[in-house]
């Protein structure tokens, strides 16, 4: 996949998340999309997400997957997972910003959409048994 890794979004003991952008010149538009990367030594995680989110790929309810490959970056070859960028930030973030105060409606809003979320986990054989922790973040409508 061609895409350009504009600016990184977060870092962790595993690798970086990039967002990044696709110009698709025959159609004069641009995707956007967040990457993943880990030296492909140390991706068995990303490997194991990627896995995970092919078993749930259309679900509304959990982050779409564009796909994966593998990019040599500054002669180290990296693994590279491809994902829907959900410009709305994390649910911690947004909780946090509002210093916890919350009402009961969208308290309500959010554990619905987290609900359907755990639901569609749940119907795949598989992806139930596989212990992650969770990140929920949020569309530009603030949607889980």
């Amino acid at each position: 996949m061609e895409w350009k890794k504009i600016s990184v979004l977060g870092a962790g003991s595993y690798g970086k998340v990039y967002y990044a952008v696709k110009i698709d010149s025959f159609l004069f538009r641009a995707s956007v999309a967040v990457v993943k990367c880990a030296d492909l030594w140390r991706s068995i995680s990303l490997q194991r997400e990627a896995h995970i989110l092919e078993t749930l790929r259309g679900s509304p309810n959990v982050v779409q997957f564009f796909g994966a490959d593998v990019s040599i970056e500054n002669n180290i070859p990296t693994y590279n997972l491809f994902l829907e960028y959900a410009c709305g930030g994390s649910l911690h973030n947004l909780i946090n910003s509002k210093r916890g105060k919350m009402s009961e409606v969208e308290i309500g809003f959010y554990a619905y959409q987290l609900l359907k979320g755990i639901q569609d986990v749940g119907l795949h054989k598989g992806v139930h048994n596989t212990q992650r922790k969770i990140k929920t973040i949020l569309d530009r409508n603030f949607c889980v």
